[in-house]
């Protein structure tokens, strides 16, 4: 994520402390000192009760609902929830509102409105030097080893394979900025499903009864309708054109969603990045099998 640095506060430092100046450089500093105060308060309180996640009475009310029902109905419940997930992100893919916001790099970003969820959402779009069959295969199999390639990511565990194309997947990223902004965990299930030369993999939030929030963790949430695309690209069609939709809820207090969605966006750029650094890395020292 980006992170406040002295760059960002030093058109701020410079102001002069005289006159109107120095009252509007103070004003700004003790603002500040007070938004961090509350936002240590209030991730701390976070933290401990979960809030702005499932707790633990509704996660228990969820969880024992679900093991209530027969294995086979368990198995029925979870593959319609992912199967609905990936029904809603390829229906947001196709949509011709999107617009273009703004570019990194080779990364481009794109946002519309989504009237169900009532907020924006955001697209992430690029392209990879590899054919698309292999680049979804060797990212699918790659994503649960991400603490090896992904500094932000603590844990990462594949739960249970609940098909060949369905999974429950449970990811912790370390605390941000300096430990005010603690560490977030995220249970989705996940699926994919290939439609002529592309590949489509959506996800959404899942009550794993086995998996209650941590105590140290706050439990994020990802809604329906964000995922992963895999298509061919190019004349030759050995590129892949990569599209991401992260639609994250991360809970961070009293920070504004606009806020909030820059940063889950600029963390979803750094994964990228990193992703294209993995998959150069396999690219060079797996088999081209896929």
């Amino acid at each position: 994520m980006d992170q406040l640095n002295s760059s960002t506060l030093a058109p701020a430092m410079k102001m002069e402390t005289n006159g109107t100046t120095g009252v509007l450089a103070g004003g700004f500093v003790f603002t500040t000192l007070l938004f961090l105060q509350d936002l240590i308060f209030m991730e701390t309180v976070c933290s401990t009760r979960h809030k702005g996640c499932v707790d633990r009475e509704n996660f228990e009310i969820h969880a024992k609902t679900v093991s209530d029902a027969n294995p086979q109905s368990q198995l029925s419940i979870h593959l319609d929830q992912s199967n609905a997930a990936l029904e809603k992100f390829i229906d947001n893919l196709q949509r011709n509102d999107w617009t273009h916001e703004e570019d990194h790099g080779d990364i481009s970003t794109y946002s519309r409105y989504d009237p169900e969820l009532k907020r924006k959402i955001y697209k992430l779009q690029t392209i990879l030097d590899y054919d698309y069959e292999w680049a979804f295969r060797q990212t699918w199999m790659t994503v649960p080893d991400s603490p090896l390639w992904n500094e932000d990511i603590r844990e990462g565990e594949v739960l249970k394979n609940l098909s060949e194309n369905c999974r429950v997947f449970h990811a912790v990223t370390k605390p941000q900025t300096f430990g005010f902004v603690s560490s977030r965990d995220f249970v989705p299930i996940e699926s994919y499903r290939r439609l002529g030369e592309a590949y489509f993999w959506g996800m959404s939030s899942v009550t794993w009864p086995d998996l209650p929030p941590l105590q140290d963790v706050v439990r994020a949430h990802v809604s329906p309708g964000g995922g992963f695309a895999f298509a061919s690209y190019g004349e030759d069609k050995k590129k892949t054109l990569y599209q991401l939709i992260p639609i994250l809820d991360i809970y961070i207090p009293l920070l504004p969603r606009v806020v909030a969605d820059k940063l889950v966006c600029a963390a979803q750029r750094n994964f990228i990045i990193r992703l294209k650094t993995r998959l150069s890395y396999l690219h060079s020292s797996l088999p081209l099998t896929v």
